[in-house]
């Protein structure tokens, strides 16, 4: 970015280096967008890069005490970068707008999450992804996981019950959000959005900042590029949109229709229930 300042009379060029987080609800394809911020930033806070708001993995609504997620917020600094599953609370907005974090909110069309989480809970890998209950899915047929995964068991709580734990997020106007579809069907206009952000986030509260339009540019095609290397994700498995189509049975397209009220008509998936 460039200032401007009364005792210099021109433009000079400076150097600020964001603090960004990445929050996904799981599985909506967050490791997309850890690959947009390792163009820009390649040091994350922790290692490994995470901290977020819920138990069991994230794939429970018991929060995890206030102090402890904040404990976690608090090490990103200039030039740092994490990710996680973080639900919606005042609080955790309001410290993360004035500390200047870029926040990226990435969502997908739940039906395709759905499917993505059935297959993540009965993974090979115990190791890499743990979650309790693995043999009770494995022991499952296709549609009752799937039934499971929608209305919750034991230690799982249901998809829309953690999804409206996050979906607050989508109203927050100074708040980023990466729709999975775009990210992987227009990577250069999603690209090019996300890096004006970051660094918009970052002039935040910089003196007569303004924003070198030729050096976001640059950077958004480099992040563009590197959006295509998909096998960089541990838990990534297909990646693509409507597979829900293949693996829905009647039971199940009728019984996330009862769950879903309108959602996928307000997230512009579908234009009305008859689906």
């Amino acid at each position: 970015m460039r200032t401007l300042t009364e005792e210099q009379g021109e433009p000079t060029e400076v150097h600020t280096k964001p603090r960004i987080y990445l929050d996904g609800f799981p599985k909506s394809g967050l490791h997309l967008a850890v690959l947009m911020v390792r163009t820009i930033e390649a040091q994350a806070a922790l290692d490994p890069p995470w901290t977020g708001s819920f138990g069991y993995n994230a794939w429970s609504t018991e929060w995890r005490p206030i102090p402890q997620i904040m404990a976690g917020l608090r090490q990103l600094r200039n030039g740092t970068w994490l990710k996680g599953h973080l639900g919606y609370r005042p609080e955790i907005e309001q410290y993360l707008y004035w500390h200047g974090v870029a926040f990226c909110f990435v969502y997908r069309d739940l039906r395709d999450v759905l499917v993505s989480q059935s297959y993540h809970v009965i993974s090979e890998d115990d190791e890499k992804f743990y979650h309790p209950g693995k043999d009770v899915f494995r022991a499952m047929g296709h549609e009752e996981r799937l039934l499971a995964c929608l209305h919750g068991i034991g230690p799982y709580s249901g998809l829309f019950d953690r999804w409206e734990l996050y979906a607050p997020w989508l109203h927050v106007p100074w708040v980023h959000h990466l729709r999975y579809e775009d990210m992987t069907t227009d990577r250069a206009g999603v690209a090019l959005g996300f890096v004006r952000y970051v660094f918009e986030r970052t002039a935040w509260g910089v003196t007569n900042a303004e924003l070198v339009a030729s050096s976001m540019e640059r950077i958004a095609e480099a992040v563009a590029n590197n959006m295509s290397i998909t096998s960089m994700s541990p838990t990534f498995r297909k990646g693509g949109s409507g597979g829900w189509r293949e693996e829905f049975t009647s039971r199940v397209k009728d019984e996330f229709k009862a769950k879903a009220g309108d959602w996928l008509v307000r997230l512009g998936y579908e234009e009305n229930d008859a689906w």
